[in-house]
């Protein structure tokens, strides 16, 4: 599977970072400020991945109070009835909502070094 704009668009509001590596030199992070940005050559290389927190995340204690439901969020992932309230939280704290991280699209958040 390619990572496609319609994976990141939902991210887009909230200033998504990702990480970027053409094979040579050190990987770096770069932040995503506007629409020009995301031309379809930006997630070409494979190397080229969204920093994305995983939906095991809303366990910790700082999302316990935002998020009420967690328990069946981590279950259904993007198939999860929620609020638009719930939707946009999860969107702009960067959860990975349709499962990229498992699929090797996306950089789990908790793997890079501070």
């Amino acid at each position: 599977m390619k990572l496609e704009l319609k994976h990141v668009a939902p991210y887009l509001p909230y200033k998504l970072n990702y990480l970027v590596w053409n094979g040579k030199a050190k990987p770096y992070i770069q932040e995503m400020k506007e629409m020009r940005t995301y031309t379809p050559h930006v997630f070409a290389n494979i190397e080229s991945k969204p920093i994305l927190r995983p939906l095991w995340d809303l366990q910790n204690e700082e999302f316990k109070n935002r998020i009420l439901n967690r328990e069946y969020i981590i279950e259904n992932g993007a198939d999860a009835n929620l609020s638009y309230y719930e939707w946009s939280y999860l969107f702009e704290e960067h959860f990975d909502i349709f499962g990229l991280i498992k699929k090797n699209i996306a950089i789990d958040i908790n793997t890079l070094k501070k």
